[in-house]
């Protein structure tokens, strides 16, 4: 007699009678019964995963095929101008009254020709009458749509047609908008007098969300002060006292613009420069130095002229550090200033103090950093005790950042000076 495949004589084998086994062999056999039937309920609920998983790439495949012809279809229709696009809404109330007069003409017994002479005038007549109403409805959208595009420009004219129906609503709300946007841009014109344009769009674009924290940043501030203006205030009106530093602040803040600063603020005689501060600036260093040695130059053209006129002179002394800074908008809620503030920028007006008439003055790290990679030069090294300071400071009068700079320079002073004349 055959023996059973092996397969039968082990299911044979487990249907062996309970009492036959022993506990151990009891106890792994329930063991191997529960994880088969985990394995079975692991295997259906991939498979189930992986059904669910096709139907929903069937179904997304299909979507993005109906989006695409859909947009494809649309684009073919907004190609078109508006006014035939409405035109082509009332053809079929046009076929229409056209098929109705054309059934009552016939049950009447006209000829043939008169069908047809009727069908073509009312076909002409209803088809102009149409043309003019779109006309009429779509002039006044493609203002608004010019309008809106002439927004998106910068362009606030204002839209001159007037309607008392719901598109004249439309029209006289964007007017209103119009000038709303004009309001908002004489603000901006405005904030940027007052602020540097780079700090005036920073703090726009933060208006929902001001920092009153700050961040820290690496920069570079500059001070620069008109040695002896006490004793020239003296000697001048006050209406003269203004004209002069408004001049000066003037070509001041075009050197720290050529140089990607920003005007921090003016005290009195003394104009504070931030550079990296609104905008990164990777060379921060070597165009705040840049700048200075600008400023000085153009100073010393501008006092020939003064001298000519019998005017008195002015002169700078500068001084420059970076490091590690605190910037963004401080104060209180009511009234906000954006500035930078830390022991760096304190050092940079200490340093201003020390310097002498027409120096600039930079402290011994700024200088290794400047030096690596430029043609950096200097004279007066000595190292000062500075208030405040626990350490002594190493300090350096920067005189030149070499022929080539010194020579764009003098290009850009020209060029300033010549806009101004004009």
């Amino acid at each position: 007699m055959e023996q059973p495949p092996p397969h039968y004589q082990r299911r044979a084998s487990d249907r062996e009678p309970m009492a036959h086994r022993s506990d151990d062999q009891q106890s792994e056999r329930r063991i191997d019964r529960r994880t088969e039937r985990r394995g079975e309920r692991r295997t259906d609920e991939r498979r189930t995963e992986r059904r669910s998983e096709r139907k929903t790439e069937r179904v997304d495949s299909a979507e993005v095929k109906s989006t695409t012809a859909e947009d494809s279809l649309l684009a073919i229709r907004y190609s078109i101008p508006i006014e035939y696009r409405v035109a082509c809404y009332f053809s079929f109330p046009l076929v229409l009254g056209l098929a109705m007069v054309t059934y009552v003409a016939a049950q009447q017994d006209f000829s043939a020709g008169d069908l047809y002479a009727v069908f073509f005038g009312l076909s002409i007549s209803l088809s102009t009458v149409i043309f003019f109403m779109s006309r009429h409805i779509t002039e006044p959208l493609k203002a608004i749509t010019n309008a809106a595009a002439n927004m998106n420009k910068g362009d606030l004219s204002q839209i001159p047609e007037r309607r008392n129906d719901e598109l004249g609503q439309l029209i006289q709300s964007l007017n209103h908008m119009s000038k709303g946007l004009a309001r908002k841009s004489e603000l901006e014109k405005v904030l940027g007098k007052f602020l540097d344009p780079d700090i005036a769009n920073k703090i726009i674009d933060e208006l929902d969300d001001i920092n009153f924290k700050g961040e820290n940043i690496q920069a570079t501030a500059l001070f620069a002060d008109i040695v002896g203006y006490t004793q020239m205030s003296e000697k001048l009106t006050p209406a003269q006292v203004s004209e002069l530093l408004n001049e000066y602040f003037g070509y001041y803040a075009a050197c720290a613009k050529q140089y990607f600063g920003t005007v921090d603020k003016f005290l009195g005689d003394c104009v504070m420069l931030v550079f990296g501060a609104a905008k990164s600036d990777l060379q921060h260093q070597y165009h705040a130095v840049a700048c200075a040695l600008l400023m000085q130059k153009l100073t010393e053209e501008l006092n020939e002229e003064r001298l000519k006129k019998g005017l008195f002179a002015v002169q700078l002394r500068i001084g420059i550090n970076s490091g590690e800074m605190l910037a963004g908008l401080l104060g209180s809620k009511d009234r906000l200033e954006y500035t930078v503030i830390g022991d760096s920028v304190n050092l940079a007006s200490r340093l201003c103090n020390e310097a002498k008439a027409n120096q600039i003055i930079i402290q011994e790290e700024c200088h290794q950093a400047l030096i690596k990679q430029n043609s950096l030069n200097v004279d007066n090294h000595k190292t000062i005790k500075i208030r405040g300071k626990e350490l002594p400071v190493s300090i350096y009068n920067v005189t030149s950042l070499g022929d080539k700079e010194d020579q764009c320079q003098q290009d850009f002073i020209r060029q300033l000076k010549s806009q101004t004349s004009d």
